[in-house]
């Protein structure tokens, strides 16, 4: 059996090279080793702490150089406490000023040699990659929670077909009136009039061919109200499942303006409608007074002709206005896609 001392220097040889920091125990809780990533983390020689209680070490040297030390007390180090925990320790002063470690106590199970490993692991990188991912999430949140649009995520199954909202924003249960915790209850089949549904399953089936997609549909709140929207989805894969991020705004305003548009429309049609049977109306009276005034030359039937002569001209004035009009209504046509 290897003594118990060159085992504790075969584990010091071992762990010197390591820049994590580690101390070697034995079954009393004395220090034996201390390796080089010690010296690099806390202010201590290699030779002032061997020997000496672990407790002791704990309490002289890593204490005063550890953030939130106040609220940490010597118990919850000590060795024969059922409690030991591993714990993340900030440090602020000596050789590792500004690294984070994550402190364990590993003991062996060996009914011959009977040891303990205090292990101070580095997790700087982790812990500033950890604050970065919390930093982004937040913002994130931030953003989300702040869109004017109403943005939902749901999940659905290999046929395309949605599940419950797993995530939701402000604006959508400001919009749809629901709480948080009933629209996350509900699926897209439950905020969409029925007579949209099917239109609904085609637009998601799209995303077989196309990863983003828009269209029009309505949105119908807690107190039954029909909101026009239009929605913009994106599908995306999280561990082999698929889900959609849905983007829906509010297009009341501009749903509003294309019925007034459609009814100016409506207005333009009937007026020159009317417009030409007026000009018809006008020129058949016109036509028989003419006639009836040529049957003699007498001083009133030439008047009578003239004002006729005027009165036509104005109607020819009509006619051009009418054509000026229907160039009008063709250009509104062709240009903003009336709907006549």
């Amino acid at each position: 059996m290897i003594p118990i001392e060159s085992l504790y220097q075969i584990w010091y040889e071992l762990t010197s090279e390591i820049e994590d920091g580690i101390i070697i125990l034995n079954d009393s809780d004395i220090i034996c080793h201390l390796n080089k990533g010690i010296f690099q983390l806390f202010p201590v020689n290699d030779v002032d702490y061997i020997g000496k209680k672990f407790d002791r070490f704990i309490e002289e040297v890593v204490i005063p150089v550890i953030e939130s030390s106040d609220i940490i007390s010597l118990e919850g180090y000590h060795l024969s406490s059922h409690n030991l925990e591993d714990k993340d320790l900030d440090i602020f002063s000596g050789p590792g000023k500004g690294h984070s470690v994550e402190f364990t106590i590993q003991k062996t199970k060996n009914s011959d040699c009977s040891w303990k490993l205090g292990y101070f692991r580095k997790i700087t990188r982790w812990k500033k990659t950890e604050e970065l991912l919390i930093r982004t999430e937040k913002r994130f949140k931030i953003i989300f929670e702040n869109l004017f649009d109403s943005v939902t995520m749901y999940r659905v199954d290999e046929t395309y077909y949605p599940g419950r909202f797993i995530e939701t924003n402000s604006s959508a249960i400001k919009r749809l009136k629901y709480t948080q915790k009933e629209l996350l209850t509900l699926s897209p089949a439950d905020i969409l009039p029925p007579e949209e549904f099917g239109k609904f399953l085609s637009f998601i089936k799209n995303f077989r061919i196309k990863p983003v997609q828009t269209g029009e549909f309505s949105e119908v709140s807690k107190d039954r109200m029909k909101i026009p929207v239009e929605i913009t989805a994106l599908i995306v894969k999280i561990q082999n499942e698929d889900f959609i991020i849905q983007i829906s705004r509010d297009i009341s305003d501009r749903v509003g303006i294309r019925q007034l548009q459609k009814n100016a429309f409506e207005q333009i049609n009937k007026n020159i409608e009317q417009f030409a049977i007026l000009n018809d109306r006008i020129r058949n009276p016109l036509s028989v007074i003419l006639t009836l005034a040529s049957f003699s030359d007498t001083p009133e039937n030439v008047k009578i002709s003239e004002q006729v002569e005027i009165i036509d001209s104005l109607v020819d004035e009509l006619d051009k206005g009418f054509v000026e009009s229907e160039k009008v209504r063709k250009y509104l046509i062709r240009y903003f896609q009336a709907d006549t």
